[in-house]
């Protein structure tokens, strides 16, 4: 019968702490390096914690946010969205996500898509809002551009149909369905 030697149990505990702190500085590199702007606020929305991307994406440095209300990024006419915001934060679990915008240090409007998500204490109360914002206004840009083609193709009197490779139809829009007299 072979028996193990029980560890040092201080030695556990040393190794359990560095552990601990390789697992928050890990966590910190992941939102330091992460390509969407990271906001960590209280549940006062008071800022506690931006990454680069968050100042690639608004302007502002770290250094002038930390420790302020988080409603100086919102245009005038969206200042009752944060409000909102906190309020879904502390009654849910998940992430909320929704398209809005968010005013840049220099005062354009930029066009955002926003996770945000409540920050929950080991009890499960709520303690704070994290916040992920993606630039979107290329996106949206590509979106219109789609439509107003859509648009074009749909009221052309031409017959514009779309075949695979196979030579199967895929589309068959109102110049074709007028000129071949098939829907």
């Amino acid at each position: 019968m072979l028996i193990a030697k029980a560890s040092n149990p201080a030695r556990r505990v040393r190794r359990a702490k560095a552990t601990d702190a390789d697992a928050l500085l890990l966590a910190a590199l992941l939102v330091e390096s992460s390509d969407d702007a990271i906001i960590g606020m209280t549940a006062r929305s008071v800022i506690t914690t931006w990454n680069r991307s968050a100042q690639r994406l608004y302007g502002y440095s770290a250094s002038e946010v930390i420790g302020k209300k988080g409603s100086f990024l919102l245009p005038i006419d969206r200042l009752s969205e944060l409000e909102r915001v906190q309020k879904r934060a502390a009654s849910t679990v998940g992430p909320q996500e929704f398209e809005t915008k968010r005013v840049h240090k220099d005062g354009h409007l930029v066009d955002v898509a926003i996770a945000v998500s409540p920050i929950h204490d080991k009890s499960g109360i709520t303690i704070g809002i994290s916040s992920r914002s993606r630039y979107i206004s290329e996106r949206q840009r590509t979106d219109t551009v789609a439509l107003e083609m859509a648009s074009i193709v749909d009221s052309s009197n031409d017959a514009i149909i779309e075949m695979t490779l196979e030579a199967m139809i895929q589309t068959w829009e109102r110049g074709a369905r007028h000129n071949n007299g098939y829907t």
